[in-house]
């Protein structure tokens, strides 16, 4: 069984509708949701009772080839982080498949680096999506 993280594997990644390239590694949290305790006097044994508490969708690290047809993703992201703008990001897989947000920013970005397959010219980042509901995938098959 493919985990979330497999699934992003092979799809292509657009943000603010510029290709950024092909994801190549993915991992972070899809989504999280905290506890929030609450006291009372009359608790059992006077031990704080967790409830689920608002869930906030996650942070995906993403690394990508970057698409050399479309140089200018790179300067996409780069604009993004130094202007604290939030976009849409669409990853779009094999299968035609999607996930998507509609408003994400780059919560951090690294400096492109040569060496990946076929010496391919890589970059690493992470989204962060704000959207109120989430990541949000799409099965083209159903």
């Amino acid at each position: 069984m493919a985990t979330n993280a497999e699934i992003l594997l092979g799809s292509t990644l657009s943000y603010n509708s510029k290709t950024i390239g092909e994801v190549i590694s993915a991992g972070g949290t899809f989504m999280t949701r905290n506890t929030t305790w609450v006291y009372s006097a009359d608790s059992t044994g006077g031990v704080g009772e967790g409830i689920a508490g608002v869930a906030t969708p996650g942070t995906l690290d993403i690394t990508c080839i970057l698409d050399p047809t479309a140089l200018g993703g790179y300067n996409t992201l780069s604009a993004a982080i130094e202007a604290a703008t939030e976009a849409a990001a669409t990853f779009t897989m094999p299968g035609t498949d999607t996930l998507t947000g509609t408003k994400v920013h780059v919560s951090n970005l690294s400096m492109p680096t040569a060496g990946g397959p076929d010496d391919a010219i890589t970059c690493s980042f992470s989204l962060t999506n704000l959207d109120a509901g989430g990541w949000n995938y799409t099965d083209k098959a159903a």
